[in-house]
This record gives C-alpha cells, sequence and structure tokens, in this order.
C-alpha cells in the first residue's frame, strides 16, 4: 500500500488550523494576507479549491479523498451549507 496520499492529506490538515488561527488575528500587518480572490464563499467553491490542490499530489487524490477533505475542512472551519 502506498503512503503517499495519506501522508499528503495529512500534511494539508496539519497545516489548514494554524492558517486559520494567524488569520482570525486580523488583516493588519500582523495577520495572512489573502487576496479577495482567494477567499472561499461556498460550498462548491471549497470543494473546488480542493481539487485545484490535489494536483499538487502524486499520486492524485481521488474524488473521495477530495470530497472527503472538503468536508473536514467545511465541517470543522467554513460551516457552508451543502
Amino acid at each position: 500500500m502506498n503512503p503517499a496520499p495519506f501522508l499528503g492529506i495529512m500534511a494539508l490538515l496539519t497545516v489548514a488550523p494554524s492558517a486559520f488561527a494567524a488569520a482570525d488575528t486580523g488583516r493588519g500587518a500582523s495577520g495572512l494576507y489573502a487576496p479577495p480572490k482567494a477567499h472561499v464563499a461556498s460550498y462548491k467553491a471549497l470543494l473546488k479549491e480542493v481539487e485545484r490542490w490535489s494536483s499538487r499530489y502524486d499520486p492524485r487524490l481521488s474524488r473521495q479523498d477530495m470530497a472527503d477533505v472538503a468536508d473536514w475542512l467545511n465541517r470543522n472551519f467554513y460551516k457552508f451549507d451543502k
């Protein structure tokens, strides 16, 4: 069994909470810069972002893996209606 997809997902999930915590501190000199186009405004957009990032993994994430990651991010951070 190839552990690469699992390790890639774990890396993404490990970074996500710290990125959100830093972004929640404010948008000034101490906060993270996020251009307006980078904001995710719906579950569909979140899934599209996860699909876009999945192309950086080798082997690529399956459709089910992408849906699972998007669901986890939505449940823990975004809280969008599906």
